[in-house]
Parts: structure tokens; C-alpha cells; sequence
């Protein structure tokens, strides 16, 4: 076997070399050639490479890898950590005894390597390590590794770095999530009032991924105190370990309107856990969260829109004051609006003749003139759903519309009506400055025309 092959100038022929090795093992003097190609210049190369190594069973791969974690080039470097990582337990081995001659940043590099290979055995190591480094990289490392291995004989020694130094609290917590022992969820909660604000906010998302149903008395508590940034990660919490213990969880009314009064604040991946809380609580009225919360996200959406279709008296008679304060997500609410018009009209024309259907009417009218042309898009096409004759009296208003696309869509709207209602309208609109919207008026006319 000629081994100057894989040494030769041209690329395509040291890659050809390497690929041999798809089909046959490599003895210990190849393996040990095909490595230093990990140095080569060429992807390519590199690149079979990578697959030759991850493939063959030879536990000594490792073992003449590691070396090159150490390199100055950050490409053969990543190479190196990519095949050590792929290889997963049989680089555990090689990755802790070079620990003990690695640089900090070199250490760092592969205890990080063993925290995402995720063995345990290479637990004892990395608390050694813990324990004896002075560099801050490579502590936080270990911590995070740790975590990652869930290793519970780090448990104690973890403790020590969160009680000492406020920089490895935020890493040890989140470790602490990963490992989840009962001492753990008992230890957060014994230190919980001592702690400032950002690390008590970090506890309360690790006891949500850790506790059982003995911490929900202690987040219940919380919960009627915590100032407005707390109640999401609280609320989150007590909804996941409410669902892995099975125990049912209500709030007070008090609390539950704290909730309602702060939504604007709670960061949305609560959102689902606060409805679920919220919404087995008696005596409180849910239409205004459900409205602040809509359009937030799909799931969501899915869950509100049966309750204010329920409720659609009320949620009429609330739009008006809700869209008033400009909230962020009203074309979702006029979205909403819309689809119950084509999807349940026979609801809508329950409302004839009730407040709520004039609150509607002139609710729709003041958004024709919204300055957002999104919102006078879409209200031009429920006045239309809503009532054709009405539409006809107040279409003047989208005719002076400065976006030629509204206009264009108040024609579509035109269409769909009688030509006794729409008539004068088309003519006005076949004189328009837009050629675009003059052409489409004049269509519709010769439509009508022909029917």
C-alpha cells in the first residue's frame, strides 16, 4: 500500500486515497497518516476525512485526534472537535486524559465536548477540574457540562459556586435544571429570599423544570406578592409542574385580576400557561385578557377564538375601547372579525338592530380613516360583509383613500354588490388618477353591462 499517495501535491488524488478507506480498515500506521491530513488544505480531503473517522471502529481514532484540538488553526481545530463529538463515548476515554496537559482554553474546549457526548464517566474528571481551576472559562464550563451530564455527585460541589460567586449563579441554576434531584428543588427554594431579582427569576424557571408537586405551595405564595416581571416565569411554573404532578391548581380572584391587570408584561411563552391558570378561576372576567393575548400565536389564537365567539356581544362592546389605546395587534382582532363574518354570518345578523351592531358600524367607519392602511384594508371588507347599504353611504370615504391598493380593493368590494347600489360609485372611480384602478372600474362597468 503506497501511503505517498495520500502525501501527493494534487488534491483529487490525496482525496482518492483517503476514500479507499469507505471499504477497508486502515492498521495503526495508516490511521495515524489519515489524521495528520486533518492539517490538510484542501475541504475536499478534509471532508472525506471526517467521514472515514466517524465510521471505523478503531477506539485509538480518539486517542491520535485529540491532540489536534490544541491547533492554532481554528478550521483543524473544529475538525478535530467535530469527530471527537461524533464519535460520542469512545472519545470519553482520550478527552479526559488530555485534560490533564491542555492549555485553559484547550480544557474548556473539551469539557465542553464531554458535556454535549453527555457520558458520565467522564463526571469525576470535570468536578476535579471544577474544584482546582482558578480560569472562569473553564469553570463555567465544567458547571455547564455537568449539567449536561445530569451528574448528581456534582450536586453538593455546584452548590459551593452558586453561594460564592453571583458570575456562576445563572450557570449553576440552569445546570441545576438539568440534573433535577428532590435535594436540588428543596436547596433553591432555602435560598430563594436571600437572592436578588434576576437569580430568584432563574430559580423559579429551574423549579418549573424540576419540582414536584411539594413546590407549588411555595410558588402559589410568591405568586400573590411577585412584582409584574416575576408572574410569567411564576405562572409558567406552576403550569408545568402542575401538569407533570396532576394536581389541580386555582388562584384567588385577586390574584388572578393582578394577572389580568400585568398581561401587557408577561413574556409570551407564558401566554398558554396563563390562560390555562387563569381561566379556571370563578368571578373573573376573561374577555379582556383574551382580546390582549389574540394574535400572539396560533396555538393561542386557537383556544381564544371559541371564547369570544361565545362572547360576542361583549367582545363587540369591548373592541371600540380596546382599538382606541392602538394596541399592537388590532389587524388580528379585524382579521378575526372578518372570518366570523364569512364563517358564522348567521351570528352577526343576530345582532340587527342591537347596540352592538351600531358600536360595530361606527367602529368600522373610524377605521376607514386609521392611518395604518392595513387596518383600512380590512375594514373596508367588513363594512362591505356587514352591511352592503350602509357600505354604500360611507364609500365615499375609501374613494379619497390615498393607497391605490384600497381603492382597488373597495372595487373588488364594488363587485360583489347590486349594480343599482354600486353604479354611481364605479363611474367616480373610472375617473380615478390611478390608470390601474380606472381599467378595473371600467371592467366592472362592461360586466355589469352585460348581465
Amino acid at each position: 500500500m503506497n501511503l505517498s499517495h495520500l502525501h501527493s501535491k494534487d488534491p483529487r488524488v490525496r482525496q482518492n486515497e483517503v476514500e479507499r478507506y469507505y471499504f477497508e480498515s486502515p492498521d495503526d500506521n495508516t490511521l495515524m497518516e489519515l489524521i495528520s491530513l486533518l492539517e490538510d488544505s484542501d475541504k475536499g480531503t478534509r471532508n472525506s476525512l471526517l467521514i472515514i473517522l466517524t465510521s471505523i471502529e478503531n477506539p485509538k481514532v480518539a486517542e491520535y485526534v485529540v491532540k489536534y484540538v490544541s491547533s492554532n488553526d481554528i478550521l483543524v481545530r473544529n475538525l478535530a472537535g467535530e469527530i471527537l463529538l461524533k464519535n460520542g463515548e469512545k472519545s470519553v476515554s482520550a478527552l479526559t486524559n488530555y485534560l490533564d496537559s491542555s492549555s485553559n482554553d484547550d480544557k474548556k474546549f473539551c469539557i465542553d465536548l464531554l458535556g454535549l457526548i453527555g457520558s458520565k464517566i467522564s463526571a469525576g474528571k470535570i468536578i476535579e477540574i471544577l474544584n482546582s481551576s482558578s480560569d472562569k472559562n473553564v469553570i463555567l464550563a465544567c458547571i455547564e457540562a455537568l449539567g449536561n451530564i445530569a451528574s448528581e455527585e456534582a450536586v453538593d460541589h455546584l452548590k459551593k459556586f452558586l453561594l460564592t460567586d453571583k458570575l456562576y449563579k445563572p450557570t449553576v441554576i440552569e445546570a441545576f435544571g438539568k440534573i433535577g434531584t428532590k435535594n436540588i428543588e428543596e436547596f433553591l427554594v432555602s435560598i430563594y429570599v436571600h437572592e436578588d431579582d434576576l437569580t430568584k427569576y432563574a430559580i423559579v424557571e429551574c423549579l418549573g423544570l424540576i419540582g414536584t408537586g411539594d413546590v407549588l405551595s411555595f410558588l402559589l405564595s410568591e405568586l400573590q406578592t411577585a412584582d409584574s416581571f416575576m408572574l410569567g416565569p411564576l405562572i409558567g411554573s406552576i403550569y408545568y409542574v402542575k401538569e407533570r404532578s396532576g394536581i389541580n391548581v386555582l388562584i384567588d380572584n385577586n390574584t388572578a385580576n393582578k394577572i389580568i391587570f400585568n398581561i401587557d408584561e408577561i413574556e409570551l411563552k407564558y401566554l398558554n400557561a396563563v390562560l390555562n391558570i387563569v381561566q379556571n378561576t370563578s368571578q373573573i372576567e376573561l374577555l379582556e385578557i383574551y382580546v390582549k393575548i389574540f394574535g400572539s400565536n396560533y396555538e393561542l389564537d386557537e383556544m381564544i377564538k371559541p371564547q369570544l365567539l361565545n362572547n360576542l356581544e361583549k367582545f363587540i362592546d369591548y373592541l371600540p375601547e380596546y382599538v382606541e389605546k392602538n394596541p399592537k395587534n388590532i389587524f388580528e382582532l379585524l382579521t378575526f372579525l372578518k372570518e366570523i363574518m364569512f364563517l358564522f354570518n348567521n351570528k352577526i345578523k343576530a345582532l340587527r338592530n342591537t347596540n352592538q351592531y351600531s358600536v360595530l358600524k361606527e367602529l368600522i367607519k373610524k377605521l376607514l380613516v386609521n392611518k395604518n392602511e392595513e387596518y383600512r384594508s380590512v375594514a373596508c371588507d367588513l363594512i362591505f360583509n356587514l352591511d352592503t347599504d350602509y357600505a354604500v353611504e360611507v364609500a365615499e370615504i375609501i374613494l379619497n383613500d390615498q393607497s391605490i391598493w384600497n381603492r382597488i380593493n373597495l372595487l373588488e368590494n364594488l363587485s360583489t354588490i347590486k349594480k343599482e347600489k354600486s353604479h354611481k360609485l364605479l363611474l367616480k372611480l373610472a375617473k380615478d388618477c390611478e390608470e390601474m384602478v380606472r381599467e378595473r372600474a371600467d371592467f366592472i362597468l362592461g360586466q355589469q353591462v352585460v348581465n
